[in-house]
């Protein structure tokens, strides 16, 4: 290959590069985080020319196909990724791994086939969008991430096309559940609810929930109720004929109880290390205070001592001065 050859290949990859970084806007949002807006510009790659410094990076509305393991690695800073809207059909096991600070994922309106168990480990996930996925296996998917150790308080299932409900386990720090427009009969069951201790908010518009047992419907609009939820109470008129006056299983009630202990014990956690946090803090900051005092006395006493050796001085001088003149 000749040399002239061997410049334009690389002045066009050069120029391609280039553009797939101009066309990705930079500025500060309304948090002061260092974003890059790379929506909708047609990029079929992740691009990777940008600083390390990115904190929020939109990537929706692209041409996504694939996402691999290391896709990501120029965002080591990266707390909100938008992946809303692409191609996607696979997603490597490892592409979120070493992301100590990424907060809220969205991967919503893809297509990928396997969702990868490590998204329900990242230590700081607070927020996960999964709605509209051509995925049928989906449910038992996210099982098999049981237990879920990622901080999750919001989760999007909406339109999914859910036959049932995924159980989660316990996951005492889930706030916020939507699983809206699942228009198909979705199973649900009060296990799937027992271990979401702290659950506010259950959005189940145009979603409609079938049960094993007819009881159970009128069970989970009274679990839900007696613990402050909001939801749309599931319509039970036509679920039963028969009486329904029996209690809740004890399982149902010992695992929730088990996830406010574990709730209990994951905010005295947090609670102690902000303490130490904010005691070391404060140690920092008394230190750096006897250092600055320190040096100021230091100085001052510095300063006091050369003032008298001077005026000393100065009297020497005069003292000769006289002896001389007279």
């Amino acid at each position: 290959m000749q040399t002239t050859e061997v410049f334009i290949i690389l002045f066009t990859f050069s120029t391609a590069l280039g553009q797939t970084c101009r066309e990705c806007q930079i500025f500060k949002d309304v948090k002061r985080l260092k974003t890059a807006n790379c929506y909708r510009r047609e990029l079929v790659k992740v691009p990777r020319c940008h600083t390390s410094g990115i904190e929020v990076l939109d990537l929706s509305f692209n041409r996504l196909r694939d996402i691999q393991k290391d896709d990501f690695d120029s965002y080591p800073n990266i707390q909100v990724l938008y992946l809303s809207d692409n191609f996607i059909r696979e997603i490597h096991n490892e592409s979120f791994m070493d992301k100590p600070y990424l907060e809220g994922l969205d991967l919503s309106s893809n297509a990928f086939y396997h969702i990868p168990i490590s998204i329900f480990h990242l230590s700081q996930l607070k927020w996960l969008h999964l709605s509209n996925i051509a995925n049928p296996g989906m449910v038992e998917q996210i099982e098999k991430a049981v237990p879920i150790t990622s901080p999750l308080t919001y989760l999007d299932l909406t339109n999914n096309k859910l036959t049932r409900l995924p159980d989660l386990g316990e996951l005492p720090t889930l706030l916020h559940l939507n699983v809206s427009e699942n228009k198909n009969s979705v199973l649900v069951n009060i296990s799937t609810f027992a271990g979401l201790c702290s659950l506010k908010v259950f959005a189940n518009e145009n979603f409609k929930g079938s049960f094993n047992d007819p009881c159970d419907c009128l069970y989970l609009n009274r679990w839900l109720i007696q613990r402050g939820v909001v939801f749309s109470n599931f319509s039970c008129e036509n679920n039963f004929r028969g009486d329904c006056n029996g209690s809740i299983p004890q399982e149902y009630i010992n695992k929730y109880e088990t996830c406010k202990k574990t709730f209990e014990e994951q905010q005295q956690t947090l609670f102690r290390h902000q303490v130490l946090k904010n005691t070391g803090i404060g140690i920092i900051v008394v230190m750096i205070l006897i250092t600055a005092l320190s040096t100021i006395l230091y100085r001052s006493k510095r300063n006091k001592k050369r003032k008298m050796e001077e005026h000393e001085e100065q009297a020497k001088r005069r003292k000769f001065n006289d002896r001389n003149y007279d």
